[in-house]
């Protein structure tokens, strides 16, 4: 499919995407129940889930709900701190799609200063999109949506870059995505199978 194609095909997809009778949303007001951190440390601090660990460069996931073939997740991230272990700086993403611990793909923001599709599985990889610095304290409002084989990656309501879903017709469940210190909010999960 020709870069072109794609961007067309995703610009529909986004187009039509429309809020469905499964959203969720989530303020962290109450807390974080039905979330599943499974790397780094998470808890809510003043109404935000926060992962604060950021003793090494690591991957640090925090995952919800039931897996989902596609949906939409976006968020409001607010990095902390930069990350000065192995140079990571400030951090922010989405898992996308998290099938198991061996197979997943996460949106980055600001890991090494770039703007990255990180997919673990079959074939390890990042597709680069390009610089990203984010200020630590500043937020953000990362999206990505899974839809028709599709994942559409968007920050701040600009699409930043539109693969292929590395892993087609199957589920995983979607979630939150740091390198570093980051606080997140008012997250809405769409999601449903196709």
């Amino acid at each position: 499919m020709s870069r072109a194609a794609i961007s067309t095909t995703t610009l529909m997809l986004l187009a039509a995407w429309a809020p469905g009778a499964t959203a969720q949303v989530f303020d962290f007001e109450a807390g974080a129940d039905g979330w599943e951190p499974i790397s780094g440390q998470w808890a809510v601090e003043d109404g935000r889930y926060v992962q604060s660990d950021a003793s090494t460069p690591a991957y640090r996931m925090s995952l919800v709900g039931e897996p989902w073939e596609q949906g939409r997740i976006e968020a409001d991230a607010t990095p902390l701190t930069d990350n000065h272990n192995g140079n990571v700086g400030a951090s922010f993403g989405l898992v996308a799609k998290h099938v198991d611990d061996k197979h997943w793909c996460a949106a980055r923001f600001g890991s090494y200063g770039r703007c990255s599709l990180r997919i673990q599985g079959s074939e390890v990889g990042v597709v680069d999109l390009g610089t990203c610095l984010p200020d630590p304290g500043t937020t953000y409002h990362p999206s990505v949506i899974l839809r028709g084989g599709l994942v559409a990656i968007a920050l701040d309501g600009v699409i930043m870059g539109i693969f292929h879903d590395p892993f087609p017709g199957q589920a995983g469940r979607p979630g939150l995505f740091t390198e570093t210190e980051c606080a997140f909010d008012n997250v809405r999960i769409e999601g449903g199978n196709e």
